[in-house]
């Protein structure tokens, strides 16, 4: 469920200061690496890096904000929601 975070957090819980700058991070060096141009290819870099952050990716909020909920990888919407 999306709560328009780009990471999974519990209703009612929410993510620290720090933790959240270094979400920010997370996303701007996704974005950097992403070796081409295409939403899909940007949603699973910036996926990766919050990943290695010990955190689970909102893949439908990362979808929403990088290429809509059409472009999203289907074996990255199946992993974000069985997570």
């Amino acid at each position: 469920m999306s709560h328009g975070n780009v990471v999974q957090v519990d209703p009612g819980n929410h993510l620290g200061e720090r933790t959240s700058h270094e979400v920010v991070a997370a996303q701007l060096r996704g974005e950097a690496k992403t070796p081409e141009e295409s939403p899909r290819a940007v949603v699973r870099y910036v996926a990766r890096e919050i990943e290695e952050l010990g955190l689970v990716p909102d893949v439908e909020e990362l979808g929403r904000r990088y290429a809509g909920p059409a472009d999203v990888p289907i074996s990255l919407m199946e992993r974000g929601a069985s997570a």
